[in-house]
């Protein structure tokens, strides 16, 4: 009987391929063989009575092995863009790992049964793969692999990660030019390519099944330029064909999944608009995406309300709404009318003076050259406080000083903030005090 000594060392990617990888391998060998050579794959489930053990068949019709196969290296599958294998190793690396967690693996391939196993080789000084071969059986057009002892139950878990052996056509799976979004719970998290799952990463959303991605040599990583660029294509191609994948598409945005992070850099135009359409819906009109609540306040003084929003949320939208600085800068701008002294009523100088000497007396930095009086576009804008080129400033809508109390409130809020922000302690606690001395002065006069 012909023996085989192969120069693969019996720790080769030992603790970096097991059992599951061993038999990924066959698995894909399988799909090959049916694509290149037309040769229909069929894995059954077969319990030996005698034994009482399982064993997992792979069959392909009309497909042979040449003994060739043995060598590292040997493929015909490497200029296959179609084809899942094209390092000339898999089979030979996948054999050696299912054989180190203690599987039988046979082949039987035309008139021949190739039987390995780990053994001492003299030639090497070391522990190698074998092959023994069997010859002068029946010649069969057809290659079987057999993998023993193996149960019904373990192929159940495992054939959910072969997406080609549920070929069953799916809501929940839209195929593209790109690959398959997988939307199922079950997928969430999983990268396959080609149909054979290759990693699973937690952040992500979904699942995908990538039709283009080059793969580590371990075959257990994705690219991570290509897997961002790919998701993002297959999401967009999605999109073309199920409108409806909107509502999925700004969830895992506004969660913050990590496939998302290169949205903003790979969608199309008229996707992100959609994007745009779907956040003013959900949070109304005047709605902008903001990166901190500071920004929100400051928005807050201009009418518009700050939504605080995962950075690939907030970059999608900043190329439709423009960022939270150019918004700013734009509504300062739309101030309709900067009012000068004698612009003014002698209510609205008497109210307005009146505010701030009563105020000036709790903050000294307060005084009215820091003052400007106009009309805001936005309607519901009492008044603003910012620092500009390091100068503070203060401005009043012109319509609120024909009431001396409104005066007083807009005045000392905007003057508060001085000290803090909208909702920090600091600016809340400088109001109170105010208030408290100004009414104390007040009552004791």
């Amino acid at each position: 009987m012909p023996r085989f000594e192969l120069s693969i060392d019996a720790a080769y990617l030992e603790g970096s391929w097991g059992a599951f990888q061993g038999m990924r391998e066959l698995v894909q060998n399988a799909r090959d063989a049916e694509v290149e050579f037309n040769a229909p794959m069929e894995i059954t489930h077969y319990f030996n009575e005698k034994t009482g053990n399982g064993q997992l068949r792979i069959n392909n019709d009309g497909a042979q092995l040449s003994r060739s196969a043995m060598l590292m290296g040997n493929t015909s599958k490497a200029d296959r863009d179609d084809l899942i294998g094209k390092w000339g190793e898999g089979l030979k690396v996948g054999i050696l790992a299912l054989l180190r967690d203690g599987y039988e693996v046979k082949i039987r391939t035309g008139s021949e049964v190739w039987i390995p196993s780990i053994g001492r080789s003299e030639k090497f000084d070391a522990e190698v793969l074998i092959f023994d071969v069997m010859t002068g059986r029946k010649n069969q057009d057809r290659v079987r692999v057999e993998v023993s002892p193996f149960s019904k139950g373990d192929w159940k878990a495992w054939r959910k990660k072969f997406l080609f052996l549920d070929e069953e056509e799916k809501d929940t799976r839209i195929p593209t030019y790109y690959g398959t979004l997988l939307l199922e719970p079950e997928h969430k998290g999983w990268i396959f390519v080609k149909g054979i799952a290759t990693e699973h990463v937690p952040e992500f959303g979904y699942g995908y099944d990538l039709k283009f991605a080059d793969l580590d040599r371990d075959r257990k990583m994705v690219n991570r330029w290509q897997l961002k660029y790919y998701t993002t294509q297959l999401w967009q191609s999605a999109m073309a064909k199920r409108p409806d994948l909107l509502d999925p598409l700004f969830s895992l945005l506004q969660e913050e999944k990590e496939e998302g992070q290169g949205f903003a850099e790979n969608l199309s135009p008229e996707i992100k608009e959609k994007v745009a359409e779907k956040f003013t819906e959900t949070f109304g009109e005047k709605a902008l995406p903001v990166a901190s609540i500071g920004d929100s306040a400051k928005l807050e003084h201009h009418g518009r309300k700050g939504i605080v929003a995962p950075r690939p949320m907030r970059e999608i939208l900043d190329s439709v709404f423009g960022t939270t600085a150019e918004n700013l800068t734009q509504m300062e701008q739309e101030a309709q009318k900067q009012y000068s002294w004698h612009e003014l009523s002698d209510i609205e100088r008497a109210n307005l003076q009146r505010a701030v000497e009563m105020i000036s007396k709790e903050e000294p930095r307060l005084d009215l050259d820091l003052v400007k009086v106009t009309d805001f576009c936005e309607e519901a804008v009492q008044g603003t406080y910012e620092v500009k080129d390091g100068e503070r400033v203060i401005s009043l809508a012109k319509k609120i000083l024909e009431d001396r109390a409104t005066t007083l409130k807009v005045v000392l809020h905007e003057a508060a903030h001085m000290d803090g922000s909208d909702g920090e302690h600091s600016h809340v606690q400088r109001i109170e005090n105010m208030w408290s001395n100004i009414l104390e002065r007040v009552l004791s006069n």
